[in-house]
């Protein structure tokens, strides 16, 4: 007979400690999703990087209802988000838009990209919940697309063109976008480095929108240091 196990809300799986291991027990039929995952993210180098160390763990346990598990290096201290500096909370969410970044070059994306599922382990943010990774054969759409404060991070820290930034957002959208364009005097950009970034400007920002969406309104906020931008897909 089978232990009692705790209930859980993700479906993918559950985490539960033991021997003093992280261990996560993956449902049967996102068994082979999960494998193929893991590979994924090992090829692009992010386990132990982006995401926390994570391995298959062969060894059998009885009375779990799970065949296949993962076992996560387990972060000691573990801070929450309520602990961090300003600067902390902005570094985890940028290890997150790097993350969403490279996963997506092997068709992954996060489901639960929230802060609560990031980490600060041995100086750096890692991405703890294993169980929020899925392939996209599909991308999601929706009619209303939100992108705001992050296209200067996508620029200047990820070296992503507009016309690549804009077509992204174009594929997630099947009718309205607003976006938010923050200029190079905007009290942080202004302090970064510009070398190379002569074409950062929302002038060239709109001309590649205009490409698929028609813009219907601007409003400049925050001293005219930043713009939202909403466009109705053509």
């Amino acid at each position: 007979m089978k232990q009692r196990f705790f209930k859980t809300v993700d479906p993918v799986g559950a985490v539960f400690f033991k021997s003093n291991k992280v261990l996560r027990g993956i449902n049967t039929k996102f068994e082979e999703k999960t494998r193929d995952i893991l590979i994924k993210c090992k090829t692009l180098g992010l386990i132990g990087n982006s995401i926390v160390f994570t391995k298959e763990y062969k060894k059998k346990l009885e009375n779990y209802p799970f065949e296949f598990f993962l076992e996560h290096e387990k972060v000691d201290p573990f801070t929450y988000p309520g602990e961090w500096s300003s600067k902390m909370i902005y570094d985890s969410g940028l290890m997150i838009l790097n993350l969403f970044q490279k996963l997506s070059k092997k068709g992954l994306y996060l489901k639960d990209c929230q802060i609560f599922n990031t980490v600060f382990n041995k100086g750096k943010f890692v991405f703890i919940d294993f169980g929020t990774y899925f392939n996209a054969k599909k991308r999601f759409k929706s009619d209303l697309v939100l992108a705001l404060a992050i296209i200067h991070h996508l620029v200047f820290f990820q070296r992503v063109t507009f016309k690549d930034i804009v077509r992204q957002l174009k594929s997630f959208s099947n009718k309205y976008l607003i976006v938010e364009f923050i200029h190079k005097h905007d009290q942080h950009v202004k302090n970064w480095d510009h070398n190379n970034f002569g074409w950062y400007s929302i002038y060239n920002f709109e001309q590649e929108l205009n490409k698929y969406f028609r813009i219907i309104k601007k409003v400049n906020t925050l001293r005219d240091e930043r713009t939202l931008i909403f466009c109705e897909l053509i």
